[in-house]
């Protein structure tokens, strides 16, 4: 009797498909991941993988590992769908590639203190979570790899006999044939967020040509970076000038992340400071009256000239003391880096 019940496909690649099932006795939904024969390594890789991640939203749990009708299947938490799906989405909002990139920045810094990268990051490899579209899981570490030496615990550069992952959000490194390591991961996060921004990149016009995807990116450098945040620049060019062992700074990355956030969540909200004409009378201290909005710098910097304290700005202080206080929630986690 198969432990695993297969109720219909949901996602299909070159050698895998993805079936959403149940296990045997239990009511939960779940993802099973069917491979062909050939790539049952790649398989076993990657539960071995999964299995020494964090235990967290960020990352899918295995729940089992066997065979079914004599292939390879790996069944763990079922996900919504990817964010190259919600991309096409009309509510995909301004401020959102900033959400989703400061949570795959997270993932990501999770994955590299496991000792490990993920060397394949793109749109269809983030899924958001069934329940909670605001938060996201990295998922297919089929080629991911620990990028220390086993033996000497070190972080060789060598070169790389056959390409493995994506061109079109891998660095220019990988694309030119040096093996990957954590900073490339994050130059792929930053083509991930411009993407994001504009919904293209420049070289993906070229498709699986390599050279001429190659040629592409070293000749479109203004036009990748046109109408981009500043931030986003300096994250690029930071990630570009970081040495093959170098430990990035996560929290430089995630700040610039925050600033792009803060400044894309006004502009959505129309956040400002409006002052209203109408004063108090002179027993009550001449004070103004303001509609405050939700832009916390603006909040902080009235309420700091003020000499007392209105009954509205009372409403608005008890509300960021609590956004400060529940970080966790998920309209709340970009604050992470701060």
């Amino acid at each position: 009797m198969e432990h695993i019940i297969i109720e219909h496909e949901i996602a299909c690649g070159g050698f895998s498909k993805v079936y959403k099932g149940k296990i045997r006795g239990m009511s939960l939904p779940v993802a099973v991941k069917i491979v062909d024969p050939p790539i049952n390594s790649i398989l076993a890789h990657e539960r071995k993988i999964m299995e020494q991640l964090p235990r967290c939203e960020y990352f899918p749990q295995v729940l089992w590992f066997g065979s079914i009708n004599n292939k390879l299947a790996l069944a763990m938490d079922l996900m919504g769908q990817t964010l190259e799906s919600y991309l096409s989405n009309k509510e995909f909002l301004l401020y959102y590639p900033y959400h989703y990139s400061s949570k795959i920045l997270t993932s990501l810094h999770l994955l590299h203190k496991a000792g490990y990268i993920h060397k394949d990051i793109k749109p269809t490899n983030i899924c958001l979570h069934l329940n909670s579209p605001l938060s996201i899981c990295l998922i297919d570490f089929g080629i991911s790899e620990l990028y220390l030496e086993p033996d000497t615990k070190t972080h060789k550069l060598r070169r790389i006999n056959e390409f493995e992952g994506n061109l079109a959000f891998c660095s220019e490194n990988v694309a030119c044939g040096i093996s990957p390591s954590r900073r490339d991961d994050l130059e792929s996060l930053c083509y991930l967020t411009i993407y994001m921004i504009k919904k293209n990149l420049p070289w993906l016009k070229a498709g699986g040509n390599k050279l001429e995807s190659l040629r592409i990116r070293l000749n479109s450098r203004n036009k990748l970076i046109k109408n981009v945040p500043s931030e986003i620049k300096n994250i690029l060019d930071y990630c570009k000038s970081l040495t093959y062992e170098q430990k990035p700074d996560y929290k430089y990355i995630g700040r610039m992340f925050n600033t792009c956030y803060k400044k894309a969540y006004g502009k959505f909200n129309n956040t400002e400071v409006i002052p209203n004409k109408k004063r108090h009378k002179k027993r009550r201290k001449s004070l103004q009256e303001y509609k405050y909005d939700n832009s916390e710098s603006a909040f902080d910097t009235i309420v700091a000239g003020l000499p007392e304290i209105t009954p509205r700005v009372r409403a608005q202080s008890k509300y960021l003391d609590w956004i400060r206080t529940n970080k966790s929630c998920g309209c709340c986690s970009i604050f992470e880096y701060n």
